[in-house]
């Protein structure tokens, strides 16, 4: 399957042709990279579900699952400077990729928190149309983003760098590269990784920067 505005499904397989009578090479070796798409999360949501690379047998319980929203992050400068943008651009793409946006009640109060208020309503209906409970199920969650009993569920997204590629008084675009890890103990166990930058347009509001809009390109 394909995305094509990374937030829905695009596209058909392609049908099948007849082989030629001429001498067809072997098939390459199949890669141990799984293209992980179409499962219809918005690609800016997790970069690390987009493009990632499988890991054989069950994932590393080393990571706590870390609670939703920004009262769980260090707090960050959020001055009105280029250095204030980097560091709410980094606070805001860990929050974005964190388990609590799998919890609509959680991933509701976060964007709240984050967004610009003439765009909040904008981002809550791109990421609900994302994080459905049809794409928890998927993932072995519940409808509030949590495993079954025994089980772990890890998400988590960290920033690696940040450079500002636009900054204005009252906007700032700010690139984030992240490595991210998803993964979840129990039956049928889940183990992803990769590395993505995330895009975030900022605005300043009310003494803070607040998000208008991001987007995600995969390494």
């Amino acid at each position: 399957m394909q995305i094509n505005d990374g937030c829905g499904h695009n596209g058909a397989p392609a049908a099948a042709t007849t082989a030629s009578s001429a001498q067809v090479p072997p098939p390459a070796r199949r890669s141990r990279r799984r293209l992980v798409i179409g499962i219809g999360v918005p690609v800016v949501l997790l970069g690390f579900l987009v493009v990632a690379t499988r890991i054989d047998g069950a994932p590393s319980a080393s990571l706590p699952p870390q609670p939703g929203g920004l009262a769980s992050l260090p707090e960050a400068e959020s001055a009105h400077s280029r250095s204030g943008a980097q560091a709410t651009a980094a606070r805001y793409a860990t929050a974005i990729g964190g388990e609590g946006m799998f919890n609509p009640s959680a991933r509701h109060a976060l964007v709240q928190s984050i967004a610009h208020p003439l765009y909040e309503k904008t981002l809550q209906d791109r990421f609900d149309k994302g994080f459905t409970t049809e794409f928890n199920g998927s993932l072995g969650l519940d409808l509030t983003g949590q495993p079954a009993a025994g089980e772990l569920f890890v998400s988590r997204t960290t920033p690696v760098s940040t450079s500002v590629t636009s900054y204005a008084d009252t906007e700032a675009t700010v690139d984030v590269r992240c490595t991210g890890v998803l993964s979840r103990t129990g039956h049928n166990p889940i183990a992803l990784s990769s590395k993505f930058t995330m895009t975030l347009r900022l605005m300043w509001t009310d003494g803070e920067w607040r998000l208008r809009e991001t987007d995600q390109h995969n390494e």
